[in-house]
């Protein structure tokens, strides 16, 4: 348009859109060269040593929010395949700069580093690295994701040419180049760190501080002794007060993420979260410290003793009031729950345990026999559940055990005083049975649990009949509709009972083995069922222990079944050492090695 006004104006209109083209091009490059200098001061702008490229792997994309939590505003999101540079990380977030220079937190979890900028490897990388660990795996990437291509022995040096992340870029002694996890491995000569950021003030206050970052006191975690793991509860929150020498420690590396001063009194609350993935479900724990947000992470976590003072303890609060409890507390997230289990030396295990399954009042000795029998036990499960999350049930399904709550003077001294001792049979720890009474006779265990087991042989037991022993004649009655009802909890098809009749007796106590139960199927059909072996037919009855006869009531006109009642004397399943019985040789004289 301008070239065809030139061709046909005069000379002054032809001066005039000269000098207007000439502006109108000038402001154009003026604007060009604005643009490419802001790009550049982006690029020109400071980057922590050790900074990271990070690619977005979540379908859905990352928001970005104000602070490493879930908690913070969302002030922008990156989209998938969107590249960031990291610039800081902190309790499983990375700190990441925009391209319009602000700075703001993406969850590390719905990220992937992809490799250290150029000129990264600076004042934070150490010139070497000695290995930690006993064997240490090494990897084709910075990752764990990346395949295996090694390993490295303990105290071994590598030396470092590059830095992605927590991952160190290593060269080995035969020319070839792997990756290694820096929690994995120590530096030999490191320069100067940089120092840390001061705090930012957030919405919820003071920004917490770095994970892993040392804290003004050093904290040695206590070492335990013969270590069993309890689990306390399952649910998806939790509180727990602190007294005496702790810290919050990361599960996998070890790093101490947040320290508890010798008396101090600290509240953490502990809640699952569903992560913002979109193609998948993620849970993390969100940690709050004395009410203040502390940080999420994807666990576990360890509510770890230290050795800075004795008499240390945790309360758990996990909706049924606060309990107190010795030793460390695991946090695990699992099938969409937590997992908070109680780590600690197996004998301060035993203090909360025998008090709960033994009245602490009754004699020394008993209370021994108590002490060896449930140390058996537990050494056994420590042994058999060594790759699971745990090794016993804090209830029943295991043994009672109350915690340091629970703890009385004379059951602890009859955990002193036999130490160490374990029940063996051909070499190997048993796994000690008791129950509270057998009724005059323990029993086989092939009678009661089907297995036939040699160290579990029954006998004719005269020292249970205590005096005081409530658990002698006992009688359970159901109408025909509570069998029906009881039959149909265990998964058995029966609409009408019609008759029941013990068709196998126990060898040692003559109980019932096995019961013919005869009736109706939902669907009309006539059925039959034999319950086989006492401890089934006691629990689907709910029988104090196995029933020594059964007594049935006809209804005198039609001959049709109207009650059943089970009979019997003991309480549990009457194997192994009877409760009552220990207490009446005790109180005899006798020692708990009889």
């Amino acid at each position: 348009m301008l070239c065809r006004i030139l061709v046909v104006g005069g000379s002054l209109e032809e001066e005039f859109l000269v000098l207007q083209w000439q502006r109108l091009w000038k402001s154009a490059l003026l604007l060009v060269l604005v643009v490419g200098l802001l790009s550049v001061l982006v690029c020109l702008l400071p980057r922590a040593a050790g900074a990271v490229e990070l690619v977005v792997t979540a379908k859905g994309g990352v928001n970005v929010r104000q602070g490493p939590g879930t908690g913070y505003k969302i002030t922008g999101k990156a989209q998938a395949g969107a590249r960031l540079v990291s610039v800081g990380a902190q309790f499983g977030w990375y700190k990441v700069r925009l391209s319009t220079g602000q700075t703001g937190w993406v969850a590390g979890w719905l990220v992937k580093a992809v490799s250290p900028l150029a000129g990264d490897v600076g004042a934070q990388t150490p010139a070497t690295v000695t290995v930690k660990g006993d064997r240490v795996n090494l990897r084709s990437g910075p990752s764990t994701s990346y395949p295996k291509v090694g390993e490295a022995a303990k105290g071994e040096r590598l030396t470092v040419i590059g830095r992605s992340g927590d991952w160190f870029k290593v060269r080995l002694l035969s020319g070839r180049v792997a990756w290694v996890a820096g929690w994995l491995v120590e530096a030999v000569s490191k320069a100067p760190a940089i120092p840390p950021p001061s705090k930012q003030n957030t919405s919820r206050g003071p920004a917490p501080e770095r994970a892993g970052e040392p804290s003004a006191l050093p904290f040695t975690r206590r070492t335990l002794t013969s270590p069993v793991r309890v689990l306390l509860s399952t649910g998806v929150s939790a509180a727990v007060n602190v007294y005496g020498d702790y810290a919050l420690v990361d599960g996998l590396t070890g790093n101490i993420l947040g320290r508890v001063l010798n008396t101090d009194l600290l509240g953490f609350t502990l809640s699952l979260l569903p992560g913002p993935a979109v193609d998948q479900t993620v849970y993390v724990v969100t940690v709050e410290k004395n009410r203040q947000f502390a940080g999420t992470f994807s666990g576990p976590l360890v509510i770890a003793e230290g050795t800075a003072s004795t008499g240390n303890w945790f309360a758990l609060n996990a909706g049924g009031g606060l309990r107190r409890y010795r030793g460390n507390l695991i946090i695990r997230v699992q099938d969409g729950k937590l997992l908070l289990i109680n780590e600690l030396p197996l004998e301060e295990y035993l203090y909360g345990v025998v008090p709960g399954e033994m009245p602490f009042r009754w004699s020394l000795e008993a209370l021994k026999a108590q002490a060896v029998a449930a140390r058996s036990y537990a050494l056994r499960k420590i042994q058999d559940n060594a790759a699971m999350p745990f090794d016993l049930w804090a209830t029943q399904m295991d043994q009672v055990y109350g915690g340091l709550d629970a703890e009385r003077p004379e059951t602890n001294l009859a955990v002193d005083a036999t130490a160490g001792l374990v029940l063996r049979y051909g070499g190997a720890v048993i796994p000690a049975y008791f129950h509270s009474s057998d009724g005059g006779f323990t029993e086989n265990s092939e009678d009661v649990w089907r297995n036939w087991c040699g160290y579990i042989r029954g006998r004719p037991d005269p020292y249970d009949r205590h005096p005081e022993n409530p658990h002698y004649g006992w009688s359970v009655s159901y109408s025909v509709n509570d069998l029906v009802y009881r039959l149909q909890e265990r998964g058995y098809d029966f609409s009408v009972v019609t008759e029941v009749y013990p068709v196998e007796r126990t060898a040692i106590g003559g109980r019932v083995k096995a019961l013919l139960v005869q009736g109706v199927g939902a669907d009309g059909v006539p059925r039959a069922e034999v319950l086989r072996n006492a401890d089934w037919v006691r629990c689907v009855f709910r029988l104090k222990a196995p029933a020594s006869d059964v007594l049935k009531t006809y209804d005198p006109l039609t001959g049709a079944l109207l009650q059943v009642s089970f009979t019997g004397s003991g309480w549990g399943h009457a194997l192994g050492m009877s409760q009552w019985g220990a207490r009446t040789m005790a109180e005899q004289g006798l020692s708990y090695r009889d």
